[in-house]
């Protein structure tokens, strides 16, 4: 997508791996912390596109969005082995972006992986971060979320045109996005593959499914209540799916316990799309804390 005022930039990581990103909304001229987005195990930057909309190019108040394809995911190059996927080195790829950027007291905007992202970095790059949004993502992960996503999700096994995209992406989501209609799925459809010659074809690297497929069956939970409580020291913002399965109630709670503030999006599941009343939670909560 080439839009007037985004900038499109390769940032090497600390390995050498290109890293696609694309930087919008005033540089200098706004006290506004910049927001630095980080999507989800298998997703891209797209995902963020309408969250850039309403904030880099707001008519009052624009501000920095930065939007990265992590390694492996996307525009961005390809790790060799599967053993380069892991949050510590994804996390310090954002921490070069941000660096390369010239970037400090940034909001992460972090779905899912993204978000653990942001918890690593309140421990690894504490100066960075003034505070987060963390989408579908708190101190645990239930394992009936884990368990699904190890069934669903597949980097070889593509639909053969767009229709069935969102016949089969209706199919595996529709219990978890039961607000969605015609046009969400097709959009879904468009966010979730990459385009070739016409067709759906994969934007993430399938290797980066194999620790998932390492994890046991019946796996309760992965307890990530210490690098969480390193970011609640921030405001910080959890955004559920009113029917998520990988963030559940009493998680939320919890969040809530140890100091975050707390959003539910009714009718979406693992994970809310970032769009119209959620950038409103989003700006509320941004404003609400003077960043």
């Amino acid at each position: 997508m080439n839009k007037a005022g985004v900038r499109q930039l390769t940032v090497r990581a600390s390995d050498g791996l290109r890293l696609s990103v694309e930087d919008a909304g005033p540089r200098t001229g706004t006290d506004r912390s910049p927001l630095l987005c980080l999507a989800g195990l298998t997703r891209t930057k797209r995902d963020f596109y309408d969250l850039r909309e309403r904030f880099a190019f707001h008519p009052t108040e624009p501000r920095r969005v930065i939007l990265m394809d992590a390694r492996g995911r996307g525009e961005s190059d390809y790790a060799s082995e599967a053993s380069h996927y892991d949050v510590r080195r994804e996390a310090d790829d954002a921490a070069q972006v941000a660096c390369a950027l010239g970037l400090h007291d940034v909001v992460v905007v972090g779905t899912s992986r993204g978000g653990i992202l942001a918890m690593v970095l309140a421990l690894t790059r504490p100066g960075l971060i003034a505070g987060s949004v963390l989408n579908d993502i708190g101190p645990r992960i239930a394992g009936a979320g884990l368990a699904r996503l190890k069934r669903q999700l597949d980097g070889r096994n593509m639909p053969s045109s767009w229709d069935e995209a969102v016949v089969r992406i209706k199919a595996s989501m529709g219990s978890q996005f039961t607000a969605f209609d015609d046009d969400d799925w097709e959009r879904f459809a468009r966010l979730t593959f990459a385009e070739k010659d016409g067709k759906p074809a994969p934007c993430f690297d399938a290797k980066l499914l194999e620790p998932l497929a390492e994890l046991p069956d019946g796996l309760p939970f992965i307890d990530l209540s210490g690098p969480f409580k390193a970011l609640v020291t921030r405001p910080t913002l959890v955004l559920r799916g009113g029917n998520s399965d990988l963030l559940d109630d009493a998680t939320l709670e919890d969040a809530i316990a140890l100091g975050a503030e707390a959003q539910s999006i009714p009718g979406e599941g693992h994970a809310p799309s970032l769009r119209s009343a959620t950038l409103d939670v989003i700006a509320t909560f941004l404003e609400g804390h003077s960043l």
